[in-house]
């Protein structure tokens, strides 16, 4: 496992296009998320999904009316997992893949079909570019925080930088955050936000 590739693809870089003759401030392309707890968000999509929503809002909505954190509307990101045309059952099944108490290294049957469709969509693709544009944040970013565990904090952000993978310290915090809560809720990382077996399994 390399920090460079994934799956035998090159991962793909940000970059900084030249805008009227300057060049652009904010990376383009990186894999930077909207920084928020994986676990949290999805719980209060669920309680969304399970409202009347009598006043037809947006999840966005939603969480502003409720008094929640606007990020967490991130998990119905449509760039990352396509939920709103997933089934409530299936929204508890990932809500349930306790890593602890489940087979598969905790991961329940649903979440590990879920997860290996995007593994499979990789690997089978010879597109590289069309691959990763579809590939979520969400799964890139614990392999990021997996692969980094070994490192301090500001190094780990120092190598998301020089990897072109985050523009700012504040972008590649924002990484590593949506990094460890994806892993722990899927068991990717242990409660020391170190690889698991499922890690390596998975990202091999």
């Amino acid at each position: 496992m390399s920090l460079k590739t994934l799956w035998g693809k090159e991962i793909r870089q940000g970059s900084r296009p030249i805008v009227n003759g300057k060049v652009r401030e904010n990376l383009l392309g990186g894999w930077v998320p909207t920084s928020h707890d994986f676990s949290k968000a999805l719980g209060f999509y669920l309680e969304f999904r399970k409202s009347s929503n009598e006043n037809n809002e947006d999840y966005k909505t939603w969480l502003e009316r409720n008094g929640f954190g606007k990020n967490f509307w991130y998990v119905a990101n449509p760039n990352e997992f396509d939920l709103a045309n997933e089934s409530l059952g299936f929204i508890k099944d990932l809500i349930n893949s306790d890593l602890n108490n489940g087979v598969n290294n905790g991961v329940n049957n649903e979440s590990l079909r879920f997860l290996n469709g995007y593994k499979l969509k990789v690997v089978t693709n010879k597109d590289v570019n069309w691959g990763w544009d579809k590939f979520p944040k969400y799964i890139m970013n614990v392999y990021f925080s997996g692969l980094l565990s070994g490192y301090s904090e500001i190094e780990k952000k120092d190598i998301l930088l020089e990897m072109k993978y985050a523009g700012t310290l504040n972008a590649a915090g924002a990484i590593l955050t949506v990094g460890k809560s994806f892993g722990r809720h899927f068991s990717f990382l242990d409660e020391n936000y170190k690889p698991t077996a499922f890690f390596k399994d998975y990202f091999s």
